[in-house]
């Protein structure tokens, strides 16, 4: 794993692009947390056999916590000791078709680093990548092709583990953060461009969650998402970075 290895300090809110124009960072603003996390509930379940995230962060410790749960079995972990865990769950046999851990520090503290994961239920094909390398790891199961779907119901937990257990909440900073079980994968190239900078994402189709672009902590309190879903701050408030 290599990281971008960019320090961030506390500071005032800010646009961390200095060549928008010529195609560089479109990270706009990040918001940090020290003990707040959403959620939604749905309820009706996806038709899609895919899913795809893509999230900034810069975390402040190495904890196990959730990225993103949906229910308690499709989901990617961060761990403390740095590894990275994922499982995606099949939806009519609620059975597992991946399950993942990464070696220790796949991912860092105090350090800009991007996560992306997406994985393709029909051809039985994931792909996990830290600052766009594959952190490596033997998944336990799967990856396994099925005609059925993924189990991605709408009813998920964001930056906590198991319906928001104070203990294994997110610490750090967070910045575009997208979540879907899209009708079609974007690719890895949709997020980050050649150089490891961010996209400008907001011309992507709605996902199930994107909180980013120029949404500043004030509209990730008021529960505000440019994606499709309702969303729950159940706990904490966000703050500008």
């Amino acid at each position: 794993m290599t990281s971008r290895n960019i320090p961030l300090g506390i500071i005032a809110s800010q646009n961390l692009s200095a060549n928008v124009a010529g195609g560089g960072s479109y990270v706009q603003n990040r918001v940090a947390t020290t003990g707040a996390a959403i959620s939604t509930n749905s309820g009706s379940e996806e038709d899609r056999p895919f899913l795809e995230f893509s999230v900034w962060i810069n975390p402040t410790a190495q904890k196990t916590t959730g990225m993103f749960m949906y229910g308690l079995d499709t989901y990617v972990l961060l761990g403390e000791t740095g590894r990275i865990y994922v499982r995606v769950e099949q939806q009519s046999t609620l059975t597992p078709v991946l399950q993942l851990a990464t070696p220790d520090d796949s991912y860092v503290t105090d350090a800009l680093q991007h996560i992306y994961f997406s994985y393709d239920l029909a051809a039985g094909a994931y792909v996990l990548l830290v600052d766009g390398v594959d952190p490596g790891g033997t998944p336990s199961i799967g990856p396994t092709s099925s005609a059925a779907n993924i189990e991605a119901n709408k009813i998920m937990d964001l930056l906590t583990r198991f319906n928001n257990t104070t203990t294994r909440m997110y610490e750090g900073e967070v910045a575009d953060f997208w979540l879907d079980a899209p009708a079609s994968l974007h690719g890895y190239s949709a997020f980050v461009d050649g150089s490891g900078d961010p996209k400008d994402i907001s011309g992507l189709a709605a996902p199930h969650v994107f909180l980013g672009g120029t949404y500043v902590a004030s509209n990730w309190n008021a529960e505000d998402n440019q994606g499709t879903l309702s969303l729950t701050l159940d706990t904490g408030t966000f703050t500008d970075v």
